[in-house]
């Protein structure tokens, strides 16, 4: 029973450190996720003074401010015909994911994009804080490395973790050029 207690009471402290880990200390290994949507979002408003920027924070604690912004605009006619783009590590370097609505899907294209693949889902992962934002009106954007042929090879990089510390900065200025092109779309679709 000495043993056995020794054990229970290891697994408790290192259960602990885990907990304080996963909660309490922030992670420093956030260049492609989170940072990289960041950066371009914020390059955009400098390129684009007429846009609005959302930075959101708890995504992967229930996505507590995304929820927060959908309760809050609910009903605010102001943000009725707005587009919502929601960028989630964008400095991969194969494959540009866009996500849409499909029964508002105002931007088609071709399986490439200035020389990327480009994977259209409907079915976006209910993890990102895309899913919070207007039915009809969203857009999620991320990238991929991998090959689109064989889903066991597609991954967003090494997030989260020590290997999440560069970005493919061409991939980025391609990811901004396609943004441009999905609002352009859009404001098409709106004036017919």
């Amino acid at each position: 029973t000495h043993i056995y207690s020794i054990v229970l009471f290891s697994s408790l402290i290192a259960y602990i450190c885990l907990l304080k880990y996963n909660f309490c200390i922030p992670n420093k290994n956030n260049t492609n996720d989170n940072s990289s949507g960041t950066c371009l979002a914020l390059h955009l408003y400098q390129e684009n003074s007429h846009i609005a920027i959302i930075l959101f924070d708890q995504e992967e604690k229930g996505k507590l401010g995304s929820k927060a912004m959908k309760s809050t605009f609910r009903n605010d006619s102001h943000y009725k015909d707005k587009l919502f783009i929601n960028l989630d590590t964008v400095g991969c370097r194969d494959i540009i994911l866009l996500s849409q609505d499909d029964d508002s899907s105002f931007f088609q294209l071709n399986s490439s994009y200035r020389g990327k693949k480009v994977a259209q889902k409907y079915k976006y992962n209910k993890h990102t804080d895309y899913i919070s934002l207007p039915i009809g009106r969203r857009v999620g954007i991320s990238t991929n490395n991998g090959d689109l042929s064989d889903e066991n090879t597609l991954n967003h990089g090494p997030i989260h973790s020590v290997g999440d510390t560069t970005v493919d900065f061409e991939m980025m200025t391609i990811v901004e050029n396609f943004i441009n092109d999905v609002v352009k779309n859009y404001r098409q679709t709106k004036s017919k």
